[in-house]
């Protein structure tokens, strides 16, 4: 069934009937009898409002475990992220049923083990590893939040706030999207491995690629992988293109330089950057950093960049790579640039961009490569 608009970030937008008998069997009872039993000595109007926030927590606990649900979040990672951060109810419950002040530090603790946890958990979408730092966190968790001196609603709020947020809500439950079209599209974060395996196959010739990673297959991933984190942490767009069920393309595109990052996000990305730096190496590390800063340095501000594009190697000569670039096109005209850069270390690529109306710009020597700086302007009609 259709879930209205409003309910879409409780629900998703296709939650069956079942489900939603299951969440309020779970949640009001949950809520009622936790607060009955415990009997808070506050004013009623608090305890009114705390039963709606348990009510909520416990709602949540198994809303988040539909498939409606984690589709919707899965395909917007932001919304995901800006669930977590105001994630406020376990103090705000405390502070509501009474909670002494020499208590307060466990439920600030609680609160950002819970946070912190589905941060990391969040993170990692996409990953194989996702559902076992998601367990282990939980884990750690309740088994400490048993062990604390406090109240039993507190311990049982924690226990559910904690559920929710760090394990229901941050992990993705479907670990395959639905499938999609032939039509280009945003990467789904569930894609993540995926995409990272189709950039390793792609470049495994590709001169930077070999100049950072050599011949190592795991080190091409490795790099694949912090390439797709650091374009999403800066504000840019991963897109893809399958061919039936299988995704068989991927391209990054960066904002223009009008739409600087913030200085968390570089902080982010560096933070992110630390364990590629640990599998490339000081030296490929050094390389990697020179070629970013070369090839984006005489950047006008207002040019959007296709900073990756990798077809499946099983995909290639079926035209998927020039409908890529069109949607790169689009996609920078949507950003209001006036032109759309990309570079190339392969010399024949040259002339497949230039059917698309890119033209050489600069040619820059970053040993052991030549790198080809190409540029298309945005202000003509679109091909």
């Amino acid at each position: 069934m259709k879930a209205p608009a409003w309910l879409h970030d409780v629900l998703g937008e296709e939650p069956s009937a079942f489900e939603i008998a299951a969440i309020i069997a779970f949640a009001i009872p949950t809520a009622t009898v936790a607060i009955a039993l415990a009997r808070p000595a506050v004013a009623p109007w608090r305890i009114a409002v705390a039963w709606l926030l348990l009510a909520d927590i416990a709602a949540g606990c198994v809303a988040n475990f539909t498939r409606s649900t984690s589709d919707f979040y899965a395909a917007r990672p932001r919304n995901r992220w800006a669930f977590i951060a105001v994630h406020a109810h376990l103090p705000i419950f405390a502070w509501l049923i009474g909670t002494s002040p020499s208590s307060a530090w466990t439920v600030a603790v609680i609160w950002c083990f819970t946070i912190a946890s589905a941060s990391i958990v969040n993170a990692l979408a996409g990953r194989e590893a996702q559902v076992f730092v998601a367990g282990l966190s939980l884990s750690i968790g309740l088994a400490a939040a048993a062990a604390l001196p406090e109240s039993g609603l507190v311990r049982v709020a924690g226990a559910l706030f904690l559920t929710k947020v760090a394990f229901s809500f941050a992990v993705d439950h479907f670990r395959r999207p639905k499938a999609h079209g032939d039509e280009s599209r945003a990467l789904d974060a569930r894609e993540h491995d995926d995409a990272s395996e189709i950039i390793a196959r792609a470049f495994a010739t590709d001169p930077l690629f070999v100049a950072t990673c050599g011949d190592d297959p795991k080190r091409r991933v490795a790099l694949a992988s912090f390439l797709l984190d650091m374009t999403r942490l800066t504000g840019g767009t991963v897109r893809a293109r399958s061919m039936g069920k299988k995704l068989v393309a991927v391209s990054l595109i960066d904002r223009p330089a009008t739409s600087k990052p913030s200085v968390a996000a570089y902080a982010l990305v560096f933070v992110r950057f630390v364990p590629t730096m640990f599998s490339l190496g000081l030296v490929a590390s050094r390389r990697l950093n020179e070629y970013f800063v070369r090839t984006r340095s005489e950047l006008a501000g207002d040019t959007a960049y296709l900073a990756l594009l990798a077809v499946d190697p099983d995909a290639q000569g079926r035209g998927v790579g020039g409908a890529m670039i069109r949607d790169a096109i689009a996609l920078a005209r949507s950003m209001r640039g006036s032109a759309i850069a990309l570079d190339t270390e392969n010399p024949t690529n040259v002339t497949l961009y230039e059917r698309y109306g890119f033209a050489l710009e600069r040619e820059l020597a970053l040993d052991p490569m030549r790198v080809f700086v190409m540029r298309r302007s945005l202000t003509d009609a679109p091909q």
